[in-house]
């Protein structure tokens, strides 16, 4: 294992086109962690029920999770292109429509509706970069590609609630739609419209309905998301009630953005290594760090210290996002990787809905260190069915699904 160094990150931003794709892919996925929030304080801005608010961001979730696997197959088929225009035109149109709509006398219909049709069309930028840098590098700069993947999706999830905060405060809540509309439009249409997506093309595969699901170890990366994701819904609400029962309701952002730098750090620092022990054992063994690291944050009693072991609980999270992301491409039956990084998606967005509704029941009964023990639970049980379902994550037979087959005539 050398040394740390940012070196291999600049070279892969020196590859032809790839700096386009990753910039276009950061614009049009900030509006992935900007949607939720500001779909709850527009609604709630125009009903006045955190019910409502809470609803409809419910529901945009909800389509997401369902429709994305949808899209990654219809990508695998025909290609990124023609999808995801028809997808980042939709998504920009329903939320324009949500932002000129939601009005006191709208009906919540309307505007359940619009919120419904933007989670169909949300555009699967984040599958179609990992397919991407599938197909353009190998080996250990495939690894450093995901790790930088994980980390970008840390700077999303940094970013999207901050310009939320700052267009609620300045403008209004309306404004915050409205700029996610944008800038989910302008993203993928520079996507989109890039030579290395335009140039893309799925490999033939087999007809079946399962898809990638018909591989073991897909299903078993998809399980162990849900139960992660819903470790993450967990501890997310339970820092909120942590930090009220503290009379610090306002230290949770910065509890969370604290959680969140602690996994863009750990995804700096694993994508600038050259890693010789094998994928599987690192995605396992980061499982078990997340459990440890999850456990210590049931010992805090202040602001300061929750702070401190925070941080611990988020290093492990971005190599591991990577370690999956290189597991996806190793296991997808031929013809269906986009599809597959989709349903890693909707297994997250599931899991963490599930996570935060069972978070309220767990604080109301119990307090906030219930629903963090039941984070460090779910993940626990996660580690379990990775370590017990090993087996599964075997490397299928190369001569029936390389997806380094088609390369040549994806580049």
């Amino acid at each position: 294992m050398a040394s740390f160094s940012l070196a291999p990150f600049r070279s892969l931003l020196r590859l032809p086109g790839i700096p386009r794709l990753v910039i276009s892919s950061l614009v049009g996925r900030v509006p992935a962690s900007m949607g939720p929030l500001s779909i709850v304080l527009l609604v709630e801005s125009v009903t006045g029920s955190y019910a409502r608010a809470g609803s409809a961001a419910g529901v945009f979730a909800i389509a997401t999770a369902l429709a994305s696997p949808l899209l990654g197959r219809i990508i695998d088929r025909v290609g990124q292109t023609w999808v995801l225009l028809a997808c980042g035109t939709v998504f920009a149109g329903a939320f324009t429509m949500l932002a000129l709509t939601a009005q006191p006398s709208a009906d919540l219909t309307l505007i359940l509706g619009c919120v419904a049709l933007a989670g169909l069309a949300n555009p699967p930028l984040a599958p179609s970069m990992r397919t991407l840098w599938s197909a353009k590098v190998d080996g250990s700069a495939l690894q450093t590609a995901y790790a930088l993947e994980s980390t970008l999706q840390e700077i999303i999830f940094i970013t999207g609630p901050l310009l939320v905060a700052l267009l609620v405060t300045t403008i209004s809540p309306a404004a915050a739609v409205l700029s996610a509309a944008g800038l989910a439009l302008v993203g993928t249409l520079g996507f989109a419209t890039a030579p290395p997506s335009r140039a893309w093309r799925g490999l033939q595969r087999t007809r079946d309905w399962a898809g990638p699901l018909r591989n073991r170890g897909i299903r078993t990366l998809i399980t162990v998301m849900v139960l992660l994701a819903g470790a993450f819904g967990l501890l997310q609400v339970a820092i909120a009630a942590f930090a009220a029962r503290n009379d610090a309701p306002g230290a949770a952002g910065v509890l969370l953005a604290t959680w969140t730098s602690g996994s863009l750090a750990g995804g700096l620092i694993a994508g600038g290594r050259n890693w010789a022990t094998p994928v599987e054992w690192r995605y396992v063994v980061l499982l078990l760090l997340l459990v440890g690291a999850f456990a210590l944050l049931l010992l805090p009693t202040t602001d300061l210290q929750m702070g401190v072991l925070i941080v611990l609980a988020g290093l492990p999270i971005a190599p591991w996002l990577s370690c999956t992301y290189l597991l996806v491409d190793r296991l997808s039956p031929t013809g269906t990787v986009t599809e597959a990084f989709t349903w890693i998606l909707t297994g997250f967005l599931s899991g963490q809905s599930v996570g935060a509704s069972l978070a309220g029941v767990l604080i109301d009964a119990s307090g906030p260190r219930m629903a963090l023990l039941g984070a460090t639970a779910s993940l626990a049980l996660a580690a379990g069915i990775a370590m017990t379902r090993w087996s599964t994550f075997a490397h299928p037979d190369q001569a029936a699904r390389n997806h380094r087959a088609g390369r040549g005539e994806r580049r």
